[in-house]
């Protein structure tokens, strides 16, 4: 009876301490779970590739396509972007240090790369007006890859550096997002990671 006694208590015992665990797990404050970086701002992304710094990973970013990009076909290693609205410069520069620019005035989207002397018009296919792949989309000024951040795919809070940061994952990609400013600090998926 003693020991039955002891058995059940420790059963009760364990099962109060998983439900408490699970009830504190800590939640974001409240307001938006990231922030955008709104009409006037910058930004910029360093990009590391722990496979192979000279070759494409084995997946590709969901922004920028590489492989068979002619304008970037190596993987990035930067991007830094400038927005004073409605103007708008971004550029990427890939591991082996060639430049692709994008810029917009509002209305027309321009680009050069590393190989072209002057800037040109960017191209759109002809029948869709959608842009070229590999042509990032920079217009909104939002964080690339970053849509899918949510409630339901917050996972808690780590410390990342000097920041306490709101973790999130959705499928292979995790995302650390500063819990005081709301903004990225650090992005990961196989075989890329971005930092801030």
């Amino acid at each position: 009876m003693k020991l039955s006694l002891h058995i059940f208590l420790a059963s009760c015992l364990g099962a109060v301490a998983v439900s408490t665990a699970v009830a504190q797990k800590p939640q974001p404050s409240s307001g938006p779970l990231i922030r955008q970086p709104g009409k006037f701002c910058s930004w910029r992304i360093d990009f590391s590739h722990p496979e192979d710094k000279q070759k494409p990973a084995g997946r590709s970013p969901q922004f920028l396509p590489r492989g068979n990009n002619a304008m970037l076909p190596l993987p990035p290693r930067t991007i830094t972007f400038i927005r004073t609205a409605p103007l708008w410069r971004a550029v990427t520069v890939n591991v082996s240090g060639h430049m692709l620019l994008q810029c917009s005035d509002g209305v027309n989207e321009f680009i050069q790369t590393s190989n072209m002397q002057y800037p040109g018009v960017a191209p759109r296919d002809v029948i869709t007006g959608k842009r070229m792949d590999g042509m990032v989309d920079f217009s909104s000024g939002r964080f690339p890859d970053m849509d899918w951040i949510s409630a339901s795919t917050f996972i808690g809070m780590q410390a990342v550096h000097t920041y306490q940061c709101l973790v999130f994952t959705n499928g292979d990609m995790t995302a650390w997002v500063d819990n005081d400013s709301r903004f990225p600090v650090l992005w990961q998926r196989a075989g890329e990671v971005r930092k801030f």
